[in-house]
């Protein structure tokens, strides 16, 4: 009957006001469902009683259309008892693998988290030739550190939509030596990264992004040799945190000065406590300036626990 198409719709709203004048209308309110009586026959078949007077016919068809509703009542919880794991926070995990990768001797990676980033960050790792062993039922990675020398001469990597992934490894692929190119999904070549390659290209970088100012970036890697970058930080706190976990292996000191406002200030906080874990000290002026020393070397810390967020 509510199939509407073109000018049936007149036909509709008359022939129901029709219905409803007649007293033909009526509820089966027990079953929870509705019938048209009198040449239409949905359902039961049963037909409405007639009323004579137009008042009693409304009052008829308001009553009827009434419906009982079923309840169920909640009672509170009380107490609740048991355990929970609580997965490893993704940023966490991609920037403990990453340190582990590039630090010197072999760390026990736990309660990793097992999503995308993690994956392809991953399999950067075995193209890159670093080695590690993966325990994905323990959520636990064992990482075999190449001391800051990336043994391979050269990849092209896919990291999917990983952010957490291709924006630190933009910066650490600087540390090695040849051509690596740093692609993804569409999506991903909608992700802009030129701040940080610009940032990159203070510091005497030979690194290019798309003319979007987005991935695939071309990195000719032939170390990094260290000075004074400043690189905007009101789009993303990654940029910092990747040239951050890259500096360490410069081969001067490295100055980062942010020129706006730094988002997500917690997330480099984190990032600067976890290279104090693995031996490198960053000086952090007032969250505007931030400094890494030479002769910083990250160091394996032998196990490390990935926190939930």
């Amino acid at each position: 009957l509510f199939w509407i198409e073109g000018k049936r719709l007149g036909f509709v709203v008359f022939f129901c006001f029709f219905l409803l004048l007649e007293g033909e209308l009526c509820c089966l309110s027990s079953k929870m469902s509705v019938c048209f009586v009198g040449g239409v026959g949905l359902g039961s078949g049963l037909r409405a009683p007639r009323v004579s007077s137009r008042r009693n016919r409304m009052m008829l068809t308001r009553a009827s259309l009434s419906v009982e509703v079923e309840t169920a009542t909640v009672l509170p919880i009380k107490k609740i008892a048991g355990e929970v794991t609580l997965p490893g926070s993704k940023s966490l995990s991609n920037r403990m693998l990453l340190l582990s990768a590039l630090a010197d001797g072999k760390t026990d990676v736990l309660n990793l988290l097992h999503s995308d980033d993690i994956t392809y960050m991953l399999g950067a790792l075995t193209a890159l030739g670093i080695p590690y062993e993966y325990d994905q039922d323990g959520k636990k990675v064992t990482v075999n550190g190449c001391g800051g020398k990336i043994p391979s001469e050269g990849a092209e990597l896919f990291l999917g939509n990983a952010g957490t992934a291709m924006r630190p490894l933009t910066a650490a692929l600087c540390v090695g030596n040849g051509k690596f190119v740093l692609d993804g999904t569409a999506r991903m070549r909608e992700r802009p990264i030129i701040d940080l390659v610009d940032a990159l290209q203070q510091l005497n970088i030979d690194i290019t992004c798309s003319d979007t100012g987005c991935p695939p970036v071309v990195i000719n890697a032939s170390g990094i040799p260290g000075g004074k970058t400043k690189v905007s930080g009101k789009i993303s706190s990654q940029y910092l945190s990747a040239l951050l976990m890259a500096s360490p292996y410069a081969e001067s000191d490295v100055e980062i000065e942010i020129t706006d406002t730094l988002v997500s200030v917690p997330y480099v906080l984190m990032t600067i406590k976890l290279m104090e874990r693995f031996g490198v000290v960053v000086e952090n002026l007032d969250n505007k300036v931030f400094k890494i020393a030479e002769n910083q070397k990250f160091k394996a810390p032998g196990r490390a626990v990935v926190e939930g967020d």
